[in-house]
């Protein structure tokens, strides 16, 4: 996944029956609000692998109840702004 998708990813886009997450949206710098992805083959649903649905069930002690959000910063538990500042400092 691109960043400004998993910064936009949300916990009604993961199936934990199927085991699959289904990508529709990005937050990019030039947005203010999630948009739909970069192009239209980046809507998709894509299969979790162990490791993955290990660490989304890892997650959702941290962002569950206080967000529809998977991914906070953790700096601010607030939505990131945009794909550039996950980039810059987190990574």
């Amino acid at each position: 996944m691109r960043t400004s998708e998993l910064i936009a990813l949300e916990w009604n886009d993961v199936d934990w029956i199927k085991t699959v997450v289904r990508v529709s949206r990005a937050l990019t710098q030039a947005s203010k609000e999630p948009e739909s992805t970069k192009t239209t083959s980046g809507t998709r649903t894509i299969k979790l692998l162990a490791d993955a649905l290990y660490t989304l069930k890892e997650q959702k002690a941290l962002t569950l109840l206080s967000s529809s959000l998977v991914f906070l910063n953790p700096r601010t538990d607030k939505q990131w702004e945009g794909d550039a500042p996950i980039r810059k400092t987190l990574w």
